[in-house]
């Protein structure tokens, strides 16, 4: 999918409304999971790290504005694809995609997939 950031590369079970989700997500700026704010801002020599970034929409789109970002995605499919969709930004050093999860402690955790991982939150509702 072609964005004003540069292509990202979705599974091909996303259908039309968890890509939907995805782009109000990443780029409806009153939505709950936005995370660059007044209060958060990104400097240019800002190392980010993004638990979880999915499909990296909101992590492409800031790219540019810091130094790197590590992306940890912990489902296989998605890390991999991330590696497609931030090749340029890996080669010169600026992203790092880690296969993993982030929690307490340290072990194996067994991970639940469904298609509709992402959109479980749809009950959000475009107030307008």
């Amino acid at each position: 999918m072609e964005t004003p950031y540069g292509e990202v590369f979705l599974p091909p079970e996303v259908d039309q409304r968890s890509l939907q989700y995805l782009l109000r997500e990443a780029f409806d700026h009153k939505h709950w999971h936005q995370y660059q704010t007044r209060q958060t801002p990104l400097c240019a020599g800002d190392i980010v790290v993004d638990c979880g970034p999915s499909e990296g929409l909101w992590s492409l789109r800031s790219i540019r504005q810091v130094q790197k970002i590590y992306l940890i995605e912990p489902q296989s499919t998605y890390a991999k694809l991330l590696e497609k969709t931030f090749a340029f930004y890996i080669g010169q050093g600026r992203a790092k995609v880690i296969n993993s999860a982030v929690g307490r402690i340290d072990g194996r955790c067994h991970m639940v997939k469904r298609i509709d991982a992402d959109t479980l939150a749809t009950a959000y509702e475009d107030p307008n």
